[in-house]
């Protein structure tokens, strides 16, 4: 824990680093670009959502909750698609809008999130929440929106990312969960 806090310090003093890391993910913004201008109701959730609360560190996806009403699903997964994005499974990724499909699909498969992959950007993969582990209106409404590259980005509050990721109860959601806890005893401080 000593040298995750020396780092996570030295992360957010020298904002060199921290401009890196920002750079880095500059690489989604088009992905957000694109779903702003669709007028998809979503949240950024995840790796991603951690770093642009101002933790450090890499990551190469983009985890998203969207409204899974049949419209909202639909119109996500044409931006998905016109960005050169197709489902890494085998299925029509049409399918996804279809309640009973993602409900089945969970049920006989586990399947948590769709991830849609890119020939044209094989380092990026979007991962899709099939079923909102929480009350994703009350989510969206706690939301704080992050800048990137000149784009309003929403992104999950630092609470729900803990609660999200205590239920995962990964290494690396152990260590982010840590990381957010310091941001936000900084953040009470400064208020």
């Amino acid at each position: 824990m000593q040298e995750f806090c020396i780092f996570y310090q030295a992360a957010a003093t020298d904002k060199s680093i921290s401009q890196c890391i920002i750079g880095l993910m500059a690489m989604f913004s088009h992905i957000f670009r694109a779903l702003n201008d669709a007028g998809i109701d979503y949240l950024v959730v995840g790796g991603l959502a951690v770093v642009l609360h101002g933790y450090a560190r890499i990551t190469r996806d983009v985890d998203l909750m969207i409204g899974l009403d049949h419209k909202n699903c639909e119109q996500a997964i044409k931006v998905f698609e016109s960005l050169g994005y197709y489902p890494r499974l085998p299925v029509n990724a049409f399918d996804f809008a279809d309640s009973e499909i993602r409900k089945k699909w969970l049920e006989n498969k586990n399947m948590k999130v769709m991830t849609f992959i890119s020939k044209e950007n094989p380092l990026v993969e979007i991962d899709v929440f099939a079923e909102l582990p929480h009350d994703f209106p009350d989510m969206l409404k706690r939301a704080e929106s992050k800048t990137l590259e000149g784009i309003l980005v929403p992104v999950a509050s630092i609470d729900d990312i803990i609660t999200l990721k205590e239920s995962a109860g990964r290494a690396k959601d152990l260590e982010d969960i840590e990381a957010l806890k310091i941001i936000k005893k900084n953040r009470d401080k400064e208020d």
